[in-house]
């Protein structure tokens, strides 16, 4: 019997995260402001993440030379993680009613930990692991392609865009 994968929620859960904030951004694309808060937000996502590891390889009382400094793993991912929630505050109150989206990326950091946290108080991280691990990679590729296909296809289908414009005419 294998070890639990220690990131599967933030190797999972991101990908889930980063399908939302763009699927969003598509569905504000009139709303240029808020689109582009959108495509911006993910940089939080994956720019801590890069902001993690770079701490752990290049920043001295980060690094890893041992078991006994194991503890600068964490060290770094609360760091990494208060680095993305101040600049997503910072970002929010520059323009809170076009710049919601850094705090809905800062806080899925939150969430993942939240996540992380419930599985293993509930000592459930070696069956999700297990489960995750057990799902085949292409049928998983082919069905979420297929749903942020569909997902996209439906926002900028002429069919939704004829409908709406319909509705204005109409008056409602």
């Amino acid at each position: 019997m294998g070890r639990p994968d220690d990131l599967l929620v933030q190797n999972v859960m991101v990908s889930l995260q980063l399908g939302l904030l763009i699927f969003l951004a598509f569905l504000f694309r009139k709303r240029r402001e808020i689109h582009g808060s959108l495509m911006f937000s993910t940089l939080l996502l994956f720019g801590g993440i890069a902001l993690f590891f770079a701490l752990l390889s290049f920043v001295p009382i980060f690094r890893i030379e041992g078991p006994e400094t194991f503890y600068r793993f964490g060290t770094a991912a609360t760091t990494g993680l208060s680095v993305c929630i101040g600049a997503a505050v910072l970002l929010f109150a520059t323009a809170p009613r076009t710049r919601w989206p850094y705090l809905l990326a800062a806080g899925c950091f939150v969430l993942n930990d939240a996540i992380n946290g419930l599985l293993i108080r509930f000592d459930l991280s070696y069956p999700a692991t297990e489960m995750i691990g057990s799902l085949n990679p292409i049928l998983t590729f082919i069905a979420a392609f297929v749903i942020q296909f569909a997902l996209l296809a439906l926002l900028v289908s002429p069919v939704a865009r004829r409908s709406k414009t319909t509705a204005r005419r109409a008056g409602g």
